[in-house]
């Protein structure tokens, strides 16, 4: 059971950072396609 537990506790940790990756990249695109815009 407790196995499970730190399987379960690894995975969440993962699941937030692959969410932030893509929240930063969406957030990147927007910045790089308002610069195009304002040139």
């Amino acid at each position: 059971m407790e196995k499970g537990d730190h399987g379960a506790s690894f995975r969440e940790p993962k699941k937030e950072k692959t969410m932030t990756t893509s929240s930063f990249g969406s957030m990147g695109q927007i910045i790089i396609i308002t610069e195009k815009t304002s040139l």
